[in-house]
């Protein structure tokens, strides 16, 4: 499965806005040194979000952004959705434009049911609960300050 940059980086925001959702509102500054991603490039990804409805953004010396509803509520799916990277659950593995059920490629029954279990999983795992399986894993979303485990790249 390949997912952009964009849409990883947008799923480790939206992890971080979830670790972090005590705050009303993060700044992206923070967020960007944080997680070590390129100020304007976040700020693109966030823009994104927000007109996906995952996250609320507000400007000014207070500003920043927060999740738009709980984490609870929120897939990993919603996210991929607002990046269009929904469609590497339905192209061919191969690339090729004519595979399909009725056309199936070599590698098609190989890959279709592992698409099928990982779009099950993305619909049904939400930002809080890989936040609690990255916490009981001991990982750390941001770049890791002792012993710990990093997500960052």
């Amino acid at each position: 499965m390949y997912l952009s940059k964009s849409c990883i980086y947008a799923i480790r925001s939206a992890l971080y806005l979830t670790v972090e959702k005590n705050s009303t509102f993060i700044s992206i500054r923070d967020i960007s040194k944080k997680l070590d991603i390129p100020f304007h490039y976040l700020t693109k990804i966030l823009q994104t979000l927000s007109h996906a409805g995952i996250i609320s953004s507000t400007k000014g010396p207070h500003g920043g952004v927060s999740l738009k509803k709980r984490p609870e509520k929120i897939t990993l799916f919603d996210i991929i959705c607002a990046f269009g990277c929904d469609v590497v659950f339905s192209q061919c593995s191969l690339g090729l434009d004519e595979c399909s059920n009725e056309r199936p490629c070599i590698m098609h029954d190989i890959c279709y049911e592992t698409r099928q279990v990982l779009l099950f999983n993305m619909k049904k795992k939400n930002l809080q609960q890989v936040v609690d399986n990255i916490n009981s894993a001991n990982f750390n979303l941001a770049k890791p300050s002792g012993n710990g485990r990093s997500l960052l790249k």
